[in-house]
């Protein structure tokens, strides 16, 4: 994390209903890449951008269900994020960084969202879809003051394919109906609404 250069965009550019204080935002990809092409984007370093509330970083967040949607894959919280320890997560994800620079800013995060992909889980099936679903955001915790979701959602039927690296301590696929009696972060709440 000392030298890491994440992507952000200055707070006061963001459309104010993407910067409420709980924000589950359905839109279309086109839209959503339209929009955030049109935003200035700096990379930051992580160490300043996590306490500079004046920018949001943007986080790609991947949610992994099967096709009838009742099954949600789910992790134990560890790792660098030392403020979400111990809470159950539904999201895979993590920064964008200046190495995953495309041509476009849409382009860049779906670079480092598929980055993020491959390091966090080791085998996908061999049929799966990835899709965009919306945006999330909060700003009642220090993590949601800083960081504002773009989340995609992976469907496929073949859970047992799905191999997950060390980082996603307990990985499980979980009832999507009983979610609510976990302590889950607030991040996925908002997800699974979208």
């Amino acid at each position: 994390m000392s030298n890491e250069k994440v992507l952000c965009i200055k707070k006061e550019n963001l459309p104010n209903k993407w910067i409420e204080k709980y924000v589950s935002l359905n839109l279309n990809e086109n839209e959503f890449e339209k929009k955030i092409n049109s935003f200035e984007v700096i990379f930051e370093s992580r160490k300043l951008a996590e306490k500079n509330f004046e920018l949001k970083q943007i986080i790609p967040y991947i949610l992994i269900q099967n096709s009838k949607k009742h099954l949600t894959g789910i992790y134990k919280r560890k790792g660098s994020e030392k403020r979400l320890e111990d809470l159950w997560s539904a999201g895979i994800g993590g920064h964008i960084n200046n190495f995953d620079c495309k041509k476009t800013v849409y382009e860049t995060i779906k670079n480092g969202m598929l980055r993020e992909l491959s390091e966090e889980i080791i085998n996908l099936p061999k049929n799966y879809s990835i899709t965009f679903c919306g945006i999330i955001n909060e700003e009642k915790t220090e993590v949601g003051n800083v960081h504002l979701g773009a989340v995609y959602k992976i469907i496929s039927d073949d859970t047992n394919a799905f191999l997950p690296g060390e980082e996603l301590d307990s990985f499980q696929f979980y009832n999507t109906s009983d979610l609510k009696n976990l302590n889950m972060e607030i991040w996925s709440g908002l997800a699974l609404k979208l």
